[in-house]
């Protein structure tokens, strides 16, 4: 079923999948739809021949939830595409495995033309987990790359988040946009649904012969010297001053230790690795969103919390924070924690 599927995908898609985003003026750490908050591996860079183990972070936090969110994956594997775009990978030539690795011939590209409206719904792996296996030549296969830091390859897996079924898009031949979307998330009669019901996105990850990557590490999440019991909810004060930076708020820190910051010698201008935290909610405002916890020539970033405040119509609400961090490799880990917003005494 898997290798039906994906010989469909070589003559459907000739053109990747694209993150949605909402409209409106809500900041992106603001949750109120689909989101995809993370994706990590276990092997953020493989070797050739590895099993990765990719998991992601989806949330629903639409206001009314009538169809179910799930987490689905183009059951193929790209690698190496033209230019390392993720949407070249269905141009000739590019090379394509199922996730045990086998080969599944070239892209296609032509763009061609499978019905619009097929629903594959029944034929996508499902669930918050996905693996596959580097093709033993990923390395091998990739073109020399003038500046590079050493020989490597490519690997680009898609997924789609939908509150709905997954239907095949017809393709506008006449449009010279290469980046067309090529799958649905519809309705039960086949109506695309809005930004807000699904993410359509990829995974791109480098594989190296000798060069490993781990993830970082979530030591802790600190309110001033305490460390917070993720059990327990986060209690957030309503802000009353038209500027909320004037407001005390809630300040987190996340503790990544040292050892997170991995070194990179082979890199002079970048000696070490970047590592930030970014930071979403479905009910607290998120002032520093974006935290860099480590400077690549500067080491640690000291003093850098995370502030939440609250508007005074949410008092009462709970909901939750999460907190992502990532290094400038791939690497990617995160936590959440549990929030409930008071009023001021």
């Amino acid at each position: 079923m898997i290798r039906s599927l994906s010989t469909l995908a070589l003559v459907t898609l000739g053109a990747v999948l694209l993150p949605s985003c909402s409209g409106g003026f809500d900041p992106a750490s603001k949750i109120q739809s689909v989101r995809v908050l993370g994706l990590k591996a276990d092997k953020p860079y493989a070797k050739p021949g590895d099993t990765v183990n990719l998991e992601i972070l989806a949330v629903d936090r639409r206001p009314k939830q009538d169809r179910e969110m799930r987490v689905y994956w183009v059951p193929l594997v790209c690698t190496n595409p033209l230019n390392d775009a993720y949407y070249a990978c269905f141009l000739p030539g590019t090379q394509l495995t199922d996730p045990q690795g086998a080969p599944l011939g070239a892209g296609s590209g032509g763009g061609g033309l499978a019905p619009g409206g097929g629903d594959v719904t029944s034929l996508l792996p499902k669930g918050n987990t996905f693996s596959y296996v580097v093709p033993s030549n990923a390395v091998t296969s990739h073109k020399v790359v003038p500046g590079s830091t050493g020989p490597y390859g490519i690997s680009i897996v898609f997924y789609l988040a939908c509150a709905g079924r997954v239907r095949f898009a017809t393709r506008d031949e006449a449009s010279a946009n290469p980046q067309q979307v090529p799958l649905l998330c519809t309705d039960e009669e086949g109506n695309a649904l809005g930004a807000d019901d699904y993410v359509l996105g990829f995974w791109r990850s480098f594989s190296y012969d000798d060069r490993p990557n781990a993830n970082p590490v979530i030591e802790s999440v600190k309110i001033g010297d305490q460390v917070v019991d993720a059990t327990k909810p986060v209690s957030v004060e309503t802000c009353t001053k038209a500027n909320a930076m004037e407001c005390e708020g809630t300040k987190l820190t996340v503790v990544v230790p040292p050892s997170s910051q991995e070194e990179k010698p082979y890199d002079p201008d970048a000696p070490k690795e970047r590592v930030w935290v970014s930071t979403f909610s479905d009910v607290v405002d998120v002032d520093g969103s974006q935290r860099l916890l480590y400077d690549s020539q500067k080491g640690a970033i000291l003093d850098n919390p995370v502030k939440l405040t609250a508007k005074g119509d949410a008092v009462g609400k709970s909901g939750t924070v999460w907190l992502v961090v990532h290094d400038n490799r791939s690497g990617a880990s995160w936590t959440s924690l549990p929030v409930t917003v008071v009023p001021q005494p």
